[in-house]
């Protein structure tokens, strides 16, 4: 009986993800806030608009860059022991 135990490259997206969750809820709280007390002013506005834009180019670069990954891809492999071996006895 042979036993094989791999780790899928896209098992890492699932923390990846999960951070990303995260830091999207702190966004938006952030977003919230800054329409909430500072949206009236040019300030209020200047940075409402530098950290959306800044949001969305650390999105796209990300997904720039994770596009071209194969994610079905093994990167750890390892057979068990077979328990069908001629020992020789």
């Amino acid at each position: 009986m042979n036993f094989v135990f791999e780790i899928k490259l896209f098992w890492f997206l699932i923390p990846y993800i999960a951070l990303l969750l995260l830091f999207l809820i702190f966004a938006l709280i952030n977003i919230y806030h800054l329409f909430k007390w500072g949206g009236g002013t040019f300030t209020g506005f200047i940075a409402t608009f530098i950290f959306l834009a800044g949001l969305i180019l650390i999105l796209f670069l990300t997904y720039d860059n994770l596009k071209m990954v194969d994610w079905s891809e093994t990167i750890y492999s390892f057979k068990g022991f077979d328990t069908n071996l001629n020992l020789g006895l």
